[in-house]
């Protein structure tokens, strides 16, 4: 632990680094990688004092933050140079030589941009967010644009958070996440998901809109289109040709991919977020027996047969905007069981912080 230059400032300075090379802050937990290691400790203390995985931090979290790191501050840094390289930068700034001899004459670089917004930077800097160190400012997202949950524009929902990490933690859990458009359902779903990769969960994402339109024309070639995303973002073999058999109907050739080839070839949970399922309910001839096939994975998971272990590894996110005007039987429809979130408009008090965070003063 390094007694001179405070944690706060040295989370400043390379959070500062890391905005002016990719024009990204560091995230939470990367913060928290951060702060861990600046105080000697290890991955297993940091996880132990936070609630993620030992195994994530270490070999996933660590890794590329020191890679993030090293890119923007343009030479190597390590768990164990973190203080010293950080230390340097903080006396080169007070000492007023920020840029190094060898990059005086390379405008474009990194490094210059780094520490021209480095030159401007000080610890008493207002911090928008309220938290432990100030961040740069920032320019304002488009409306239309999503915003991620590591940046400084994303408003905690907090009761709403934990109710769905809370929930994403049961086996077989199934949640439900609707809002009009721009309402942050999807930032919802990005911020939960980054807490199941923190409990080691594998994780999938499948934004609808992004499947073309005649995968919708019938329900084979929409089904194999679904397993064969899931196998691929699972970096697994695709081998739908093998297990896709006429003789069976879809959705028994799905949930047996599922079975075969998916699901016993992770060893731990896995958490599937489908988002935009809008696009499916404007076809009904996949609508019906896509929702009630979710339904059945869903009710698996708690009948206690041989299978139900497998599908307990099975964690369900369904987004979506616009309320389900489907003719579903309620006993096959996945939209009246598991967790329930319909997000409210922002308050009064979440609206004053990223109107702070922007910048903005609202009279």
């Amino acid at each position: 632990m390094h007694s001179t230059l405070q944690l706060d400032l040295a989370i400043q300075i390379a959070d500062s680094a890391l905005f002016a090379h990719s024009s990204k802050h560091l995230s939470n937990i990367e913060v928290l990688v951060l702060q861990g290691s600046w105080l000697g400790k290890t991955y297993q203390e940091i996880a132990l004092e936070s609630s993620y995985n030992h195994e994530y931090l270490k070999n996933n979290v660590g890794p590329r933050l020191w890679k993030l790191l090293s890119e923007a501050l343009g030479e190597k840094v390590s768990k164990h140079n973190l203080v010293a390289v950080l230390t340097q930068l903080a006396a080169s700034r007070e000492s007023g030589n920020c840029v190094p001899q060898k990059q005086k004459n390379h405008r474009a670089s990194p490094q210059n941009n780094y520490q021209s917004l480095l030159i401007n930077t000080t610890s008493t800097a207002s911090n928008p967010t309220g938290g432990a160190y100030p961040l740069l400012p920032a320019e304002l997202d488009s409306p239309d644009r999503l915003v991620s949950p590591t940046s400084i524009f994303y408003v905690k929902r907090q009761a709403i958070e934990e109710q769905c990490c809370q929930k994403l933690e049961e086996p077989g859990a199934l949640i439900r996440i609707k809002a009009p458009s721009q309402m942050g359902k999807t930032s919802l779903m990005l911020y939960t998901l980054d807490y199941a990769r923190g409990q080691g969960f594998r994780t999938v994402t499948l934004n609808l809109q992004r499947a073309d339109f005649e995968v919708f024309s019938n329900l084979k070639k929409f089904l194999q289109w679904f397993c064969a995303a899931v196998a691929r973002q699972l970096r697994l073999p695709h081998q739908i040709d093998d297990y896709w058999s006429d003789t069976y109907g879809s959705k028994s050739n799905c949930t047996a991919y599922f079975e075969d080839c998916l699901l016993p070839e992770i060893d731990t949970p896995l958490a599937l977020a489908l988002d935009q399922v809008d696009q499916v309910f404007t076809h009904a001839e996949i609508a019906e027996d896509f929702f009630s096939l979710l339904r059945s994975w869903y009710e698996e998971a708690a009948y206690g047969s041989l299978g139900s272990e497998l599908w307990q590894k099975l964690r369900l996110l369904i987004v979506h905007s616009t309320e389900v005007y489907l003719p579903l039987d309620t006993n096959q429809s996945p939209f009246n069981v598991g967790l329930a979130i319909d997000l409210p408009p922002f308050n009064q008090q979440q609206v004053l912080d990223l109107a702070r965070r922007q910048e903005l003063y609202l009279s």
